[in-house]
């Protein structure tokens, strides 16, 4: 089995909704750390809870598995796998780390993971593993309740009502200087006349924290119930978070308690008198890049704290001690200063793909307790790799009709590119070759679930003032402070699909023709484009028969290297035409009709050209034979045998019979007085 550690917590909850639903051939995931449906988290070590994903009916490479932890709650997050070869038919290990957990203690939470199938086709969910989060926080309760009832015998009741909602919250942030905040809760289930619903607001004191109570009854059973919080308790609450939830104490006797959410106040910042977290430099947007990192490590810094004195220990951690290192205030001179530290290259690389958090320590030389931040999150990446060129879904190869296009925007996607990872920032431009429209721009920010299409809508004036014209498409990646890394460019003709011009490169093929091509072609020395435009039928022609022919379905076979132009004319005589460069062919012509092998050498040099090899020469023939027959008699030589460059030894070398039928066999070796027939080869 494998590990891989979660990328973050996700702010949307219940990404992934979009699947098939629980699919019953995926079992729930297991969790190795809970028992009887309990994870306490404070018991967890330092790599978190521990899931295990069991091998499933079509597991097979390139699925991709997103485990999530208390799915559609307020602490959603996430761990990412991608199946390779080598995983695939086995039970894969995913990690949740301990502070992921502790933040749903009291609460019970779903597990599930969700199935990419490598293949594609229906996104699938497993059945959910439910847990209960053995440990909670500490609860204040104020001193005044709308009922005179205690309610804390309630305090930990089962979270299996939806979570409230504050109407003033923006995301899980709440401005501490709101005169008021509204809290709402929501039609839970079995919601009742007489039913007793409580709200509690838990601030970092009592001081800070209140509560409510309703009673429901048949004329607002169908309503939701808002309770309102003075501004007091938000304020007391600045830079800190407060946990909002509610409890329904049914007429039956039971008690129901909601999914807890946590909002931030203001600013967050650590409490007064703490040490800074470490400072690393090059993270940007919570994103260390290696590609920033000295070979020699990153730099990190703890600013000077207050109390700071001499012979202090700082340490800088990270993940709570995958990683330390300490420095002591050795010198007077260092009171004041900034703690220097460097985090060795190697040392972050084995974090590569991980969110990690790092904190500060002090340890007095005054004695006492330690002084210890707040923990700063970032995740490192690698650099990002190639980039593949953007797609045009109307486009036809490298070329988009106008009329395909019917909307007021036209779609160009950016598929995922090996590599992606969260919080890359990708920008996207289309340039006209005319100038006219200016380049169009747009940015888009990878989020939690990276593996998946980025689609920018261009206007269509670009199209519209460009025909028969050229676009040139593209677009950049930035991943934390690196320079933006390029994707290759797209040049895009904009016109009836006939008209873009069209390569056929052979290059490394060892693909050998001579004044008639064959009647096999290969894929890369071939290809078919059917005129589209005015009335069938067509005529087609080339004006260099010895680069490319083309034939009366458009089919063109390369022949020879360089430019020539393929016309199309229809029935009413309008006719188009576009350039095809060729590339890469070796090209073979008869020299001569007797010469022994000296004179074939000579012949072929006077001729610019150079003797075949015998790799060569079988090549040859097998481009042609058997499609062709004979070779030698297609192409109207003598039967006779050929010369090749590659020599034998004691005045012998290789002659070849093209019009042989084996490979091997064809090839005799032959005095070198001897006189036969002679081909070279363009160099």
């Amino acid at each position: 089995m494998t590990g891989a550690e979660v990328n973050g917590v996700n702010d949307s909850h219940g990404k992934g909704g979009e699947a098939g639903g629980s699919d019953a051939g995926a079992p729930p995931p297991d969790c190795l750390d809970a028992t009887g449906g309990v994870l306490d988290g404070v018991q967890l070590d330092v790599h978190g809870a521990c899931f295990v994903v069991r091998a499933y009916q079509g597991m097979v490479e390139g699925d991709f598995i997103t485990l999530r932890f208390d799915v559609r709650g307020p602490n959603e997050a996430s761990a990412e796998f991608n199946v390779t070869e080598g995983w695939a038919g086995k039970d894969i290990v995913l990690w949740v780390p301990k502070d992921a957990v502790a933040a749903a203690a009291g609460c019970h939470v779903d597990v599930d993971y969700v199935i990419q199938p490598g293949s594609g086709g229906t996104i699938r969910n497993s059945a959910p593993l439910k847990l209960s989060i053995g440990k909670r926080r500490r609860h204040y309760r104020s001193t005044t309740m709308y009922l005179d009832q205690d309610s804390g015998s309630r305090r930990d009741a089962a979270a299996t009502l939806e979570e409230p909602t504050v109407e003033e919250s923006v995301g899980n942030k709440l401005d501490p200087t709101l005169d008021q905040g509204t809290v709402v809760v929501p039609l839970y289930a079995g919601k009742a006349p007489n039913d007793v619903v409580t709200m509690y607001w838990v601030g970092k004191d009592p001081a800070s924290s209140t509560n409510d109570s309703f009673r429901v009854t048949s004329t607002n059973q169908g309503r939701v119930i808002r309770f309102y919080v003075d501004g007091q308790y938000i304020a007391a609450n600045n830079r800190t978070t407060v946990e909002v939830y509610y409890e329904a104490a049914r007429a039956n006797g039971s008690n129901d308690g909601s999914i807890h959410i946590m909002l931030e106040v203001g600013e967050q910042a650590g409490e007064p008198g703490l040490v800074d977290p470490p400072a690393v430099e090059g993270v940007q947007n919570g994103v260390l890049n290696l590609e920033n990192v000295p070979a020699g490590g990153a730099p990190a810094t703890v600013a000077a704290y207050e109390g700071m004195a001499h012979y202090d220990v700082v340490f800088i951690d990270i993940n709570g001690g995958e990683w330390e290192d300490g420095k002591q205030i050795a010198t007077q001179a260092e009171i004041g200063q900034p703690v220097a530290f460097t985090i060795p290259r190697e040392v972050l690389a084995m974090f590569s793909g991980r969110e990690v958090s790092m904190r500060t320590t002090v340890i007095p030389a005054s004695g006492g307790d330690s002084i210890r931040s707040n923990e700063v999150k970032f995740r490192i990446l690698e650099p990002v790799g190639a980039l593949p060129e953007v797609i045009v879904p109307l486009a036809d190869g490298d070329a988009l009709d106008p009329e395909q296009v019917v909307t007021p925007t036209v779609e160009v996607v950016v598929k995922p590119y090996q590599g992606i990872a969260e919080g890359d920032v990708i920008t996207f431009t289309w340039r006209n070759t005319s100038g006219t429209p200016a380049p169009f721009t747009d940015v888009k920010t990878v989020g939690a679930i990276p593996q998946q299409d980025y689609v920018f809508e261009v206007p269509r004036a670009h199209v519209d003032q460009n025909i028969d014209k050229w676009a040139i498409l593209s677009y950049t990646v930035v991943r934390g402070g690196a320079p933006a890394k390029p994707s290759g460019d797209l040049t895009l003709y904009i016109g009836a699909p006939f008209e873009a011009a069209a390569t056929l490169d052979a290059t490394g093929k060892d693909y050998i023709v001579a004044e008639k091509p064959p009647l096999v072609v290969p894929d890369f020395g071939s290809y078919t484009r059917e005129a589209k435009f005015g009335t069938e039928p067509y005529t087609y022609a080339t004006d260099d028969a010895s680069i490319a022919t083309v034939d009366n379905t458009g089919r063109v076979v390369a022949t020879g290297n360089g430019t020539a132009t393929i016309s199309a004319t229809d029935s009413l005589g309008v006719g188009r035409s576009y350039p095809i460069t060729v590339k890469g062919v070796k090209q073979l012509f008869f020299v001569s009709a007797s010469a022994n092998f000296a004179g074939a050498q000579a012949a072929c040099a006077a001729a610019g050209l150079r003797t075949v090899t015998l790799d060569e020469m079988k090549s040859f023939w097998r481009g042609y034979f058997p499609s062709t027959g004979p070779v030698a008699g297609y192409m109207g030589w003598l039967g006779y045998l050929f010369w090749t460059g590659t020599q034998i030894g004691a005045g012998t070398a290789y002659a070849y019979d093209l019009n042989g039928a084996s490979e091997q066999g064809n090839a005799i070796g032959r005095n070198e007085a001897d006189f036969l027939q002679v081909v070279g080869i363009a160099p």
